[in-house]
């Protein structure tokens, strides 16, 4: 945490959030099964990992060090329901170390030091990095506040200089990440077996005769299947059939989202506060003290989205004018005020394909040209510039059909600036582009703009207040008090007019009880201390305090079909 304060303190570098962003990539969408969950611990193995059988210190520790990444982040723990991604992320780092760590090494890809200086602090900035070295009066990238930030590093304590060091192999981790997808992107193998096989399927000619006849022309008593035959196939293919541990719950929910009264009351306050945020002369120091949002007064430059809550409802943003409030998809309510707009560093979007020549002598960059402009001309008759991007793309872009997303003149080389922003109209650039990195493919796919909008945001979160809450846990707990067995529970629960609700059949290893997310405290009171016929205490969940009670737990079998 001393690392961050102090990077925002001296440069406005947010690097908690550049390493979230990375982490991210770096994980990509396979997550944890809840199929290898911490259930079986009394043998401490938690899982198996390219063969390699993990423990639960080695699990933990993994999960404690992506829970303090997460506070170095968000500036505050992780809740339980944020914690199961915590603990997915952690595993997925393991596969990552077990697994890819090593087929780097096969394929020999490494990130040299002069690449990762390059990647930090040369021409080519990482965009993690890029996009929080942001002036705040300009909403361009400052590269002076890394400069700074870097000449303060040596005489910073050890603690923040590890800090750093933990950033930069981060970016390093990401690197090969790209590199690695790359090539497999690109790389084609075609087995023997394979070649035979498909020459023989082109080749090959059969003249068949076939009798089809389906289940359903056969009558039911002609078949004898008799309960001998079916107690042998059991015993014969046990494995196909068992599953874990399983219950049955019956539960009592108690609503803890907000009421009339605290909707109201949100309201009151927004409406109160949107009036004197339309009369305030400091926009930023009143959003500022009375907005719930973490970033309340946000510059949006050319190519940045505009809230949906505000675009869906103004067409033409007027500079002065408050607009608001709004419900938004959070539930909550927000206005906007439009504290300025000006004319500032020019940004379009393009996208390319490049073709490195880096190394290479004259012979080979005039045969990479040469490649270079016949997939411009295939590009030029058939109109797939994505589909060559990902093909022939030998950067990190090539993933994303060769994308840059929005970007200044000054973010590229002059041969590469000069180029896009000479164009007139969006599409395809008629020749190659030659720069120190190879040629280029290029397409407009933004024209420049220069419009830059500064919002203040006025948020207040609609949520249960101290009173809703407390009159819901004291039902739940009065509830759960009276309710000293399943008899009594279901006794209760009729006389005060309750919902009883069921959950049959389930896993030891869910998550949720039918639409209650995150209700992983119950289930684990129901497979460990809870017992059949039991009450439990008071949970509480996102949005309800839960009361339930074991119906039954058994171990049942289960066709897979």
């Amino acid at each position: 945490m001393a690392l961050i304060k102090q990077i925002r303190q001296r440069t406005g570098l947010a690097i908690g959030v550049i390493a979230g962003g990375l982490i991210l990539f770096l994980l990509g969408g396979d997550l944890l099964s809840p199929n290898s969950s911490l259930l079986n611990s009394s043998q401490n193995i938690v899982g198996e990992i390219a063969g390699e059988e993990i423990t639960l210190e080695e699990y933990s520790l993994k999960v404690e060090e992506f829970k303090a990444m997460f506070q170095q982040r968000s500036g505050r723990p992780a809740t339980e329901p944020e914690m199961v991604s915590v603990r997915e992320q952690a595993w997925q780092a393991m596969i990552v170390e077990r697994v890819f760590d090593e087929e780097y090494q096969k394929l020999g890809l490494t990130v040299s030091s002069a690449e990762l200086v390059d990647m930090v602090q040369g021409k080519n900035i990482v965009p993690e990095l890029r996009a929080q070295l942001v002036n705040p009066e300009t909403g361009q990238f400052d590269k002076n506040q890394l400069i700074s930030f870097l000449q303060t590093l040596e005489t910073a304590d050890p603690a923040q200089q590890a800090g750093w060091a933990q950033q930069e192999q981060l970016f390093a981790q990401s690197r090969l990440r790209i590199k690695y997808d790359n090539l497999l992107a690109t790389s084609e193998y075609f087995t023997t077996a394979e070649a035979k096989l498909e020459h023989k399927a082109a080749n090959t000619i059969a003249d068949a005769s076939i009798l089809y006849i389906p289940y359903y022309v056969i009558a039911d008593g002609d078949v004898k299947i008799e309960d001998k035959d079916l107690t042998a196939y059991l015993n014969k293919h046990q494995e196909k059939f068992k599953i874990g541990n399983t219950a049955n719950l019956e539960y009592v929910s108690f609503s803890i989202l907000p009421s009339g009264e605290d909707s109201a009351r949100v309201i009151s306050s927004i409406n109160e506060l949107t009036e004197e945020l339309r009369n305030s002369t400091e926009d930023s120091v009143f959003v500022s003290r009375n907005s719930e949002l973490q970033n309340p007064f946000i510059t949006f430059r050319p190519g940045d989205e505009l809230p949906t809550s505000l675009t869906s409802n103004v067409s033409d943003l007027q500079v002065g004018q408050t607009y608001g409030p709004y419900v938004t998809p959070n539930s909550s309510y927000v206005t906007y005020k439009v504290s300025e707009q000006y004319e500032g560093t020019a940004r379009m979007r393009a996208s390319h394909i490049l073709f490195s020549t880096d190394g290479m002598d004259d012979a080979g960059k005039a045969a990479v040209k040469s490649q270079a402009e016949e997939v411009l001309a295939d590009i030029k008759a058939n109109g797939n510039f994505a589909a060559a991007a990902s093909q022939y793309g030998q950067d990190g872009t090539a993933q994303n059909g060769g994308d840059l997303g929005w970007f200044a003149k000054e973010d590229f080389v002059e041969p590469f600036a000069a180029a896009t922003y000479a164009a007139k109209s969006t599409g395809l650039l008629p020749n190659l582009v030659e720069t120190e990195y190879g040629y280029h493919i290029i397409e407009v796919t933004a024209l420049p703009s220069s419009t830059y909008t500064k919002l203040a945001i006025l948020e207040l979160e609609l949520a249960a207040s101290d009173a809703t809450r407390n009159e819901a846990f004291r039902n739940a707990d009065s509830f759960a008090a009276e309710s000293g067995n399943r008899n009594e529970f279901t006794e209760n629960a009729t006389e005060k007019g309750y919902r009883i609700l069921q959950a049959n059949n389930v896993d030891a290893t869910s998550r949720n009880l039918n639409n209650l997310q995150n209700a992983r405290e119950v289930i684990i009171w129901a497979f460990g201390e809870g017992s059949q016929g039991e009450v439990s205490e008071v949970f509480e969940l996102d949005n309800s305090y839960v009361v339930a009670t074991i119906v039954s737990k058994k171990r049942r079998r289960k066709s897979k079909a």
